[in-house]
């Protein structure tokens, strides 16, 4: 059997004016990552990261948190030859102060926010450990980990900081979320003459971040994003990660389309998940509805395109006919079709 290689790292942060995350660039092959190294004999995971991150950084005392810990698994080449590796990765903060220095095995370090260190990691697999690094840090430390004033909703800027920190600007659902947002707010524009107000900015930024739960957890998504955004005091944009996943069921319908789990189905009960949507929530519905990855399409297109991917299921039937209501709702205030409006103020659909 093939020796398995085990290594261990930790995702260090400092809280300055918001969180800041320690990037090394390696020597060797000139990628950034996190400090990390091999196991040795007799070590623990925990004791193999904090003393490579002080060899790699000269960092002491970073407090490891107890409830982090991720584990990725991939192939490296040792001698030739093609070996299982395993790197489990803690969460450790460090002084808000803290400095470092660096070792022969890196070339340049840096304290970075989210964004810019999701920017520089190269590989899937670590920005997808930092994603969840930066979500621990906002669950536990509130929002001014995240640069949001409490109480405030974020500025269309900083929503798309808050997306980009969690996936890349090049991932599928970062760049279907970015759209999402847009078409939202031209809906709320849309609506304006109209006589029925809302809020365009706040809709860009619940449409932006609707889809923030699928950096963290693809199956529930909607429930995994509610609880990371309601941690920033974001409750409109939390809303928007519940309702835009179950397309306003009640709680009967959404066991009918398939979704069982009971202990799932009481949480998003007593969230109050299967009330009524009001007029904002339908519209980032419909934004969703309306955008296929990063392009806004005819709402039936979009769920053709949906059923090829996913198969012909009983929630994608749900979700098209909710869709179909929500437009026909629009389109009624609006007197005429949407996707003219839309196409008129969106320049790149």
């Amino acid at each position: 059997m093939t020796e398995l290689v085990r290594a261990a790292g930790i995702i260090v942060y400092r809280l300055e004016e918001r969180a800041e995350f320690l990037l090394l660039r390696a020597s060797k092959h000139g990628t950034w990552g996190f400090p990390k190294g091999h196991l040795e004999k007799g070590e623990t995971e925990e004791e193999a990261a904090l003393r490579e991150t002080e060899e790699e950084t000269g960092l002491r005392g970073v407090r490891a948190d107890p409830a982090f810990r991720i584990s990725k698994d991939y192939e490296v080449v040792v001698r030739g030859a093609r070996r299982p590796k395993s790197v489990a990765f803690f969460l450790g903060e460090a002084e808000p102060d803290a400095g470092f220095r660096l070792s022969p095995e890196h070339s340049e370090g840096a304290w970075l926010r989210a964004p810019e260190a999701m920017d520089r990691i190269p590989f899937e697999n670590l920005r997808a450990v930092l994603a969840a690094a930066v979500a621990r840090v906002w669950e536990t430390k509130g929002p001014g980990a995240a640069g949001i004033e409490a109480g405030a909703a974020p500025s269309p800027a900083l929503a798309r900081e808050l997306l980009f920190s969690l996936g890349s600007r090049e991932d599928r659902w970062v760049l279907h979320s970015l759209r999402v947002g847009e078409v939202a707010a031209a809906i709320a524009r849309a609506l304006e003459p109209a006589g029925r107000a809302a809020d365009a900015d706040l809709l860009y930024g619940a449409g932006v971040l609707h889809d923030a739960g699928r950096a963290l957890d693809h199956g529930n998504h909607g429930l995994r994003g509610h609880g990371l955004l309601e941690s920033l005091g974001l409750t409109v944009h939390a809303r928007a990660s519940l309702v835009h996943w179950l397309k306003g069921r009640s709680r009967a319908e959404a066991e009918e389309d398939g979704l069982k789990d009971e202990a799932v189905l009481d949480r998003l009960e007593a969230l109050g998940a299967f009330r009524p949507l009001s007029l904002e929530e339908r519209i980032v519905c419909l934004a969703d509805a309306l955008t296929a990855s990063d392009r806004v399409v005819p709402l039936d297109e979009r769920f053709d395109l949906a059923d090829q991917r996913y198969g012909d299921t009983p929630w994608m039937r749900r979700n098209r006919a909710a869709s179909r209501a929500f437009l026909a709702e629009i389109e009624g205030i609006l007197g005429g079709p949407l996707m003219p409006l839309l196409q008129s103020s969106i320049s790149t659909l």
